[in-house]
């Protein structure tokens, strides 16, 4: 079994979509879980219809309302062209949004992005042959009472997942789950916070014991700087795991219930040329020569990047 997380921009519109389920079909034989994101730009826009609700104007919440089921409908109509399952995506879409209500929580309509996008995509997989299930990641992914930024539970979680995710593969090639989204043993909505389906996704892949988690993004794996500020970075091909748990926190490490620690992001996709990078984390590259496992020439104190540097790197990105 593989997870496989695509973020916002990977199921965007049409195009994204259409890319994200031809990766999928070359995994097939690999039994994936695929956890998707909302659509891009969607968790704001739901930030402005929780605004309504807080706000009691029911006129501004409708009006926001069709504005999120007018662009969830047009990708639903532009993406499947059979009948039968573009009549069921719409359905769902209809429904979900429908769901908001002027009761409705925070976490409940910030997190519905996520159940537009996995829905619709779960119809579109159907459409074209592949036998796809739809997941609630609900089911299983149990935290903390903090309905803003639920703390996970990883015993629980670590119980029911492969129990819920075996169940929904039964006869289906792949299934569909949501990031992001969570709920408390009390039955009360969550989210993981914002950024929380990489985290998802690393969560659910440590539950199953899954053999690769696969990230998919449009960046072609972990760069010496953010691409979309400076012009010229690098792929780093390598670095260490103290590093890389500073540069991506949990949404790519945690803690195995043996207490060991555990890098769960195992590979860093390029979605727009669908290349996989290979894994960039070395558990045993020393971070201040870059080289050495232990007895490190460099002097100096060794960086500790969970407390705080003692020192810089004294290799060159």
């Amino acid at each position: 079994m593989i997870v496989m997380k695509f973020g916002g921009t990977s199921v965007g519109g049409k195009q994204a979509i259409e890319r994200t389920i031809g990766i999928v079909r070359g995994r097939l034989s690999q039994r994936p879980v695929v956890v998707v994101s909302a659509m891009s730009k969607v968790t704001d826009f739901l930030y402005t219809v929780y605004d309504a609700i807080d706000s009691a104007d029911s006129s501004l919440l409708e009006e926001r309302l069709r504005e999120l089921r007018a662009r969830h409908l047009s990708v639903v109509n532009e993406l499947i062209s059979g009948p039968l399952w573009r009549e069921e995506a719409a359905s769902r879409v209809e429904a979900l949004t429908a769901s908001i209500t002027m009761s409705s929580s925070m976490a409940s309509v910030i997190s519905k992005g996520e159940y537009l996008s996995s829905n619709i995509i779960v119809c579109a997989m159907n459409s074209l042959g592949i036998r796809a299930a739809w997941l609630d990641a609900r089911s299983y992914m149990v935290t903390d009472e903090d309905a803003l930024k639920g703390e996970p539970d990883f015993d629980e979680i670590c119980r029911r997942a492969p129990k819920e995710i075996d169940a929904a593969f039964s006869g289906q090639d792949v299934v569909v789950t949501q990031g992001f989204v969570g709920i408390s043993k009390n039955g009360t909505e969550t989210v993981l916070g914002r950024g929380g389906s990489d985290f998802s996704a690393s969560i659910t892949g440590m539950a199953v014991d899954a053999d690769v988690i696969e990230i998919w993004t449009d960046v072609d794996g972990v760069r010496s700087a953010d691409p979309r500020k400076v012009p010229a970075t690098r792929c780093i091909p390598k670095i260490s795991f103290e590093e890389a748990f500073e540069l991506f926190g949990n949404a790519a490490f945690d803690v195995d219930r043996n207490g060991k620690r555990k890098s769960l992001l195992s590979r860093i996709s390029d979605f727009m040329t669908k290349k996989a990078k290979k894994p960039v984390i070395d558990e045993n590259l020393c971070v201040r020569c870059g080289v050495c496992v232990s007895n490190c020439p460099v002097p100096g104190k060794a960086i500790d990047f969970v407390n705080g540097r003692e020192s810089a790197p004294q290799y060159d990105y």
